[in-house]
């Protein structure tokens, strides 16, 4: 005798295509990784940017547990910085533009602010230092070598201030915006018979 079977719907409940029950395993579910565990999966060249600001996002936390705050949130590791370059507190201000210039080697106000660090403390070498790479970062802008001639006329190092002098010119060119630093490094150069622009 011959039975027949009767027509199941496909998915449901009794069906020869209905799914079959998940198994419950003992194992605790596996737990979502954590940020700093996906990038520490990823090669090298693909996490810096990521790393970078993970480090500056940690300091930023760390510090926001001890700067004081600006209406009422907590400073980031940069505005401390500017904070206590402005109070005149050079030295330490030197050490968080050295740490955010060493986390990050491509911003230019990094490094002109830790030159300009550098050379309230009367580290001229390094602060001339400091003045070239921003002005290799910003080949535009003239104040890094404008800093850099002030720095060498400090140090006595009479030699490089013309030829500071003569990069200023140059960078000001006729740019309207840089006007008044031409004139002034113009008049300078007029007040000190060894810089001149022969």
């Amino acid at each position: 005798m011959n039975r027949m079977t009767p027509y199941r719907m496909p998915g449901r409940p009794g069906s020869m295509f209905a799914q079959e029950p998940r198994k419950r395993s003992l194992a605790s579910p596996p737990r979502p990784q954590s940020p700093a565990a996906r990038i520490a999966q990823q090669p090298p060249r693909a996490r810096e940017p990521v790393t970078l600001r993970l480090a500056v996002g940690l300091l930023n936390r760390i510090l926001g547990t001890f700067a004081p705050k600006a209406d009422g949130k907590p400073l980031t590791l940069a505005q401390y910085a500017a904070q206590l370059f402005d109070s005149g507190e050079f030295d330490e201000a030197k050490c968080y533009y050295l740490l955010l210039a060493r986390l990050n080697h491509w911003q230019f106000d990094y490094w002109l602010r830790l030159g300009q660090c550098c050379q309230r403390l009367g580290e001229h070498d390094e602060a001339v230092a400091c003045f070239g790479k921003a002005g290799l970062l910003k080949l535009e802008d003239p104040r890094p070598a404008h800093l850099a001639r002030r720095s060498h006329r400090l140090a006595s190092q009479q030699r490089q201030a013309p030829n500071a002098l003569h990069a200023v010119v140059a960078w000001c060119a006729s740019r309207p915006e840089h006007a008044t630093l031409k004139e002034e490094v113009l008049r300078q150069a007029r007040v000190n018979p060894q810089e001149s622009l022969a």
